[in-house]
């Protein structure tokens, strides 16, 4: 009998140290939580680059049927719209909260868009405290049944370990980070640091760039300083043809045939020439690249002479988008006169634009 009781507690104590081997430690399971928390962050990172690549695949989509029906207003948006969006890197999301003054596909593309994003966005802060959640309700577990098996030691170091996590801000922060990636709020977050930057702005130093996801406001210092010391003339072939261009003190530019440009940046005349978009399409394509080279924030006055429409093109017009035009020249009548004071980096519609027929038109304009 004495034999069996033994056999018996033997038995016993075998099977509390087989079931306190199964046993995670409290250390483990905090360990668990944090690659959880890391796991999180990759999965989220991933999925934004894949709506990127998803928006990206839809307007590639959109450009190529609106070429099929020869609809230039969409074809011209959605060019521009792709090649911002390879420029944006990291910081793509600001552009889905941009003015949304887009043909109706492709502003139904962008909600579409920017809706993903907030799904995805809200279902990542809910899945941290899950996270969380799981970690504490199991080193719980793990505190009661140590109790339980007489292993106080190890209970009291599981107790610590969880009031640790309890106390800690780092699940806050992440969360915290995460919602600091809604539209609405990076939008917000950037446009104040925007205007820090321009309420220090000091007329005579040089402009700084705008943020990869907002172009410069109309309003901005910068761009309103610069209007003050502009003067332009353009007349087109119905009204004895002329285009002049003068930025302060600096010489007066006259231009040819076509399209006069004159860019001006942190003192200095940085390009004054012509473009005989009347005669040749590669002068609109010289033109496209100019724009391209100049740096953000530079001034650009434009004033055309004679005809600048017969062989401009499409994406030079999407070109005038990135110095703040919205009309722009691609549909203006045949001889038109036309002046453009923009900026690069501008919003579009923030340029100054005058056009006129069989007249001719002066900035500042003439009484």
């Amino acid at each position: 009998m004495k034999s069996k009781i033994l056999k018996f507690g033997l038995f016993l104590l075998f099977a509390q140290r087989i079931t306190a081997e199964r046993l995670p430690t409290a250390q483990a399971l905090l360990d668990a939580h944090r690659e959880s928390r890391k796991e999180l962050q990759q999965t989220l990172q991933e999925k934004k680059n894949k709506l990127k690549a998803q928006l990206t695949s839809a307007l590639l989509k959109l450009e190529y049927h609106a070429k099929q029906e020869s609809n230039l207003h969409v074809m011209l948006w959605t060019h521009s719209t792709i090649r911002r969006l390879d420029q944006l890197e990291e910081n793509w999301l600001g552009i889905l909260k941009e003015p949304l003054e887009f043909p109706g596909p492709v502003k139904e593309l962008f909600l579409t868009t920017a809706g993903s994003w907030e799904n995805m966005q809200s279902s990542a802060v809910e899945k941290v405290e899950e996270n969380r959640e799981n970690a504490l309700e199991k080193m719980e577990k793990l505190q009661i049944r140590l109790v339980q098996l007489d292993r106080i030691d190890e209970a009291v170091i599981t107790r610590d370990l969880r009031k640790k996590l309890i106390k800690s801000k780092v699940d806050d922060q992440l969360q915290a980070r995460i919602k600091k990636l809604t539209i609405t709020e990076y939008a917000k977050r950037v446009q104040q640091e925007r205007e820090k930057k321009f309420a220090s702005f000091d007329p005579k130093g040089p402009i700084p760039p705008p943020d990869a996801a907002f172009p410069f406001q109309a309003d901005n210092p910068a761009f309103q300083a610069y209007l003050k010391g502009i003067k332009a003339e353009s007349s087109g072939f119905f009204a004895t043809p002329s285009s002049h261009i003068q930025i302060g003190n600096h010489p007066v530019c006259s231009g040819y045939r076509g399209l006069a440009m004159v860019a001006y940046h942190d003192g200095e005349i940085l390009l004054e020439d012509t473009f005989d978009t009347y005669a040749e399409q590669e002068e609109s394509v010289r033109l496209s690249a100019a724009i391209g080279d100049l740096p953000y924030g530079a001034l650009v006055v434009i004033a055309v002479r004679d005809d600048a429409t017969r062989r401009f093109t499409g994406s030079t017009q999407s070109s005038l988008y990135r110095l703040g035009a919205q009309k722009g020249i691609l549909r203006l009548p045949y001889r038109s006169s036309y002046i453009l004071i923009g900026m690069k980096g501008l919003e579009m519609g923030g340029a100054v634009e005058i056009s006129g027929m069989n007249k001719k038109i002066t900035f500042p304009k003439k009484d």
